[in-house]
């Protein structure tokens, strides 16, 4: 339903006498895109359709959902998840079920009730993809893996298990980037890198559609390290200098230690490739440049450690220069 066939609905609805204004207000309520349309630029209005439908209708499982929306948007959250509690409770309708006990679960969120937040969530997820309702059931699992990821105690495992229930969704839906990249992180502690990189991949392409470049640029850089330990070094070079160019183009700029402390970041990723290439010139480039990010930055640690990284690479290509041709160095590589 476009925005003039919703403001029609709603004109024909403005009279209350109106013999067909029960019709019409079914109408626009039994179109999702109808009540999100006032719900967003027409809120008042949406309101009052909702109100009037119930009025006459109380039973009315969608009214109750586009009630709960409302609120939503409106930041009521205690009134929105009692609206879709009613939904949910009416509605035989698995699909509609689905879609109200996700909004729930945001509502219940930011009301900060976390136990039916999580419970809300958890059903939708699984009624969502009984039904096969791909964007309810990524935005439910995304709710819960933000709880896992924030809570001190949370639960790991089960976060693991939502981020692979997210994983295998087999169409794309619209996430925040830091939740792809919290998955990526959790896989990082393991040590799976494939999964870590598939992840990062996928926070970086949020981050650019939701155009937020110093996310993407830093996620970049994560992305770039974590290839390393697939061997995917050209990759990983690649993201390493486009996410170190995407945040030397901040504006307004970065504060200088913040910027040094992922040029000192990115340099010692570039240094390590290089390293491994076997370039052991181009790896003390790049730990130079790092070792002087790292003065700006004022990191003892990093200071101390990239020193003693460029003085280990100084004595290793030292004793290869000086060993005779043919002849291995007595040096073993780190």
């Amino acid at each position: 339903m476009v925005w003039s066939k919703a403001a029609s609905l709603y004109r024909s609805i403005g009279n209350t006498n109106d013999a067909n204004s029960s019709e019409a207000r079914s109408q626009f309520l039994a179109s999702a895109k109808g009540c999100e349309e006032f719900r967003k630029d027409k809120p008042a209005q949406a309101l009052s359709i909702a109100g009037a439908t119930l009025k006459k209708s109380p039973n009315d499982a969608e009214a109750w959902l586009c009630l709960g929306k409302i609120h939503h948007n409106e930041k009521k959250y205690a009134e929105a998840a009692k609206a879709f509690e009613q939904a949910i409770r009416l509605s035989p309708n698995k699909a509609v079920k689905a879609d109200a006990l996700d909004w729930a679960g945001w509502a219940y969120r930011y009301s900060e009730d976390t136990a039916n937040a999580k419970r809300s969530s958890l059903q939708a997820a699984t009624l969502a993809r009984e039904v096969g309702a791909a964007t309810n059931e990524a935005s439910s699992l995304e709710n819960l893996i933000i709880y896992e990821r924030d809570d001190t105690q949370g639960n790991k495992q089960k976060m693991s298990e939502y981020c692979m229930a997210l994983d295998v969704i087999p169409q794309e839906v619209s996430l925040y980037g830091w939740t792809w990249q919290s998955c990526g992180q959790l896989s990082v502690g393991s040590k799976d890198w494939p999964t870590a990189v598939r992840h990062y991949k996928k926070a970086v392409k949020t981050y650019a559609a939701n155009k937020e470049p110093f996310d993407e640029g830093t996620a970049r850089i994560k992305l770039g390290e974590y290839q390393v330990y697939k061997a995917s070094y050209d990759q990983a070079r690649a993201n390493t200098l486009q996410g170190l160019k995407m945040l030397g183009e901040q504006q307004p700029p970065l504060a200088p230690e913040k910027l040094a402390a992922w040029k000192r970041y990115a340099n010692t990723i570039l240094g390590d490739i290089s390293g491994l290439e076997s370039k052991p010139e181009e790896a003390k480039a790049n730990y130079r440049i790092a070792l002087d990010a790292a003065r700006v930055e004022n990191s003892a640690d990093e200071i101390s450690y990239l020193t003693k990284k460029l003085a280990e690479l100084e004595t290793q290509t030292s004793a290869s220069a000086a060993a005779a041709p043919g002849t291995a160095s007595p040096v073993t590589k780190q």
